[in-house]
């Protein structure tokens, strides 16, 4: 089935404006000469930089060693776009993207695996309570995204292929999470916080990327900010760790300040989150790497025999 647009009306375009900048406000743009120290991390509306903001939080970060600024943005596009531009130094990047912009020239290398999840989400008024009886039914998606791979997969664990569903293409996170929520689409590809706000409101849970064994999210850097700030970039790494071990020991309540200011939690629903297990810094896998490029090879977005070492440098994940 063909890519569907969908149009959102001027009412829900306020309601998005204004869960915009209740989740994600704050940092402005960023001047291009940085000084090696300052060190500029785009991040996504989702869990995956956690222990960062928790470092920035609990100053972790050595003043001078790692001026560390993260910039948010809402679609993948805006993100890779602010990466091209060097406005960024690197970003939280799903291996799809990162991928597509090595394959086409960027010379981009993932450092570190992450460990944020991504849901399929059904409405509450969809009909469906599993993936099997997702059949015709519409999915909110960024095409040739995480969310696009994770979606397919989920699919034909189902028995499903990807025509069986009829695609909704949505870039930005938060139209893809309102549109669901008001009935507009069957299901949708979120990541917490927007997962589980979709849950509070009746959606149904239908899988994650855990459950197919998917990691499918790094950290990416530029190879340009790799060589001249590789002493921020490694102080960034270890107040990571910090920020894990944080983590692991005060759970949610240790965590619940920045849940509510950082990622947009309702204080009121806060308590009846569960953390993913977070992982202290790690290499990317390469046959994690290697199954995404043959999707991506498949649909005709890289040649074939794309070379998957060439978008993975293990040497801060050690």
């Amino acid at each position: 089935m063909p890519y569907l647009a969908c149009n959102v009306g001027e009412p829900m375009k306020t309601i998005i404006l204004l869960l915009t900048l209740v989740l994600f406000s704050g940092c402005g743009g960023q001047s291009d000469e940085r000084s090696d120290s300052v060190l500029v991390i785009g991040v996504m509306p989702s869990m995956d930089y956690l222990p960062l903001a928790v470092a920035v939080e609990r100053g972790y970060l050595s003043k001078g060693n790692c001026d560390l600024v993260i910039q948010r943005f809402f679609s993948a596009n805006e993100r890779d776009a602010a990466l091209q531009a060097g406005k960024i130094d690197g970003c939280v990047i799903d291996y799809t993207g990162a991928i597509l912009l090595r394959a086409g020239g960027m010379d981009v290398r993932l450092t570190s695996a992450c460990d944020g999840v991504f849901y399929l989400v059904a409405g509450r008024d969809s009909g469906i309570a599993s993936l099997e009886q997702a059949r015709n039914k519409s999915l909110g998606i960024a095409q040739h995204t995480v969310i696009e791979y994770f979606a397919e997969r989920a699919l034909a664990d189902a028995g499903l292929k990807p025509q069986d569903v009829v695609k909704v293409e949505l870039n930005r996170i938060p139209i893809r999470y309102e549109l669901l929520i008001n009935g507009k689409i069957d299901m949708a590809g979120l990541p917490d916080p927007l997962a589980f706000l979709a849950r509070a409101e009746g959606g149904v849970v239908l899988t994650d990327n855990r459950k197919l064994g998917l990691s499918i999210t790094g950290v990416a850097f530029l190879n340009d900010s790799l060589k001249k700030k590789a002493g921020a970039i490694r102080e960034m790494y270890a107040a990571w760790n910090k920020g894990v071990d944080f983590i692991r020991q005060n759970g949610t309540d240790g965590v619940r300040g920045i849940l509510v200011k950082e990622f947009g939690f309702p204080e009121d629903l806060v308590s009846g989150y569960s953390l993913p297990p977070y992982s202290k810094v790690r290499p990317v896998a390469a046959g994690d790497i290697e199954r995404v490029a043959a999707w991506l090879a498949g649909k005709g977005l890289i040649k074939a025999g794309f070379d998957s070492g060439s978008v993975i440098d293990a040497s801060f994940a050690d």
